[in-house]
């Protein structure tokens, strides 16, 4: 095996250590039992919930499928099941009425917030297990990282 071919093998290992361990901390840090037990929420369903990064603003499809990194269909769709549940609202723009403007309702903004501070919470206590020292070190490693993945990005 060549050197190269090595160096690619190692990092593709890499990788997926890291991407079972996001996967588990997402898994672990987006509760779907807990926000509201009246309300059964999917994974999905908070991530697209979490696209709203400004919650008084109207978004496009477009916008939120970025914010979400989820495709614009699969996007459509969760926005259709939050509009099901009271969430979002939906409206065409008055300019352009293909161009369809979502909103999060008090009761989304008050889903997200409860989201939030629930995943701020499990965030605070995965961290808490690891000293200053080296949430620092992780910290500075996920900021090289992201820099790399920037230059490498598929989008």
């Amino acid at each position: 095996m060549t050197q190269k071919n090595h160096l690619h093998k190692n990092l593709d290992h890499k990788i997926n250590i890291m991407r079972k361990f996001f996967s588990e901390y997402y898994r672990k840090t987006m509760p779907t039992d807990n926000i509201d037990p009246n309300i059964d929420f999917t994974i999905l369903e908070l991530n697209g919930l979490a696209a709203f990064t400004d919650t008084n603003k109207e978004y496009t499809i477009t916008q939120l499928s970025v914010n979400s990194s989820l495709s614009m269909p699969n996007t459509t769709a969760i926005i259709a099941r939050l509009e099901n549940k009271g969430m979002v609202s939906r409206k065409h723009d008055k300019r352009d009425r293909r161009v369809v403007r979502v909103r999060l309702t008090p009761k989304g903004k008050e889903m997200l917030q409860k989201f939030m501070q629930m995943r701020g919470q499990q965030l605070a206590n995965t961290l808490g297990k690891l000293s200053d020292r080296d949430q620092n070190a992780l910290l500075s490693a996920l900021e090289k990282a992201f820099h790399i993945f920037e230059k490498i990005s598929y989008g």
